[in-house]
């Protein structure tokens, strides 16, 4: 798995395959909740039942 920032959005790629997980606020020191920014993390998230 790899992470990286982009405009406030952390992106969680799989190192095989699978879909890119797309979560935000990721701000500096946020005490915000990430949460998924767009309907393909959600699908994910929700076949976890998170």
């Amino acid at each position: 798995m790899q992470t990286r920032v982009e405009n406030g959005v952390l992106l969680v790629t799989p190192t095989s395959q699978g879909t890119t997980l797309r979560l935000g606020p990721a701000e500096d020191g946020s005490t915000h909740p990430l949460r998924p920014v767009n309907v393909a993390t959600r699908k994910v998230l929700d076949s976890f039942h998170c």
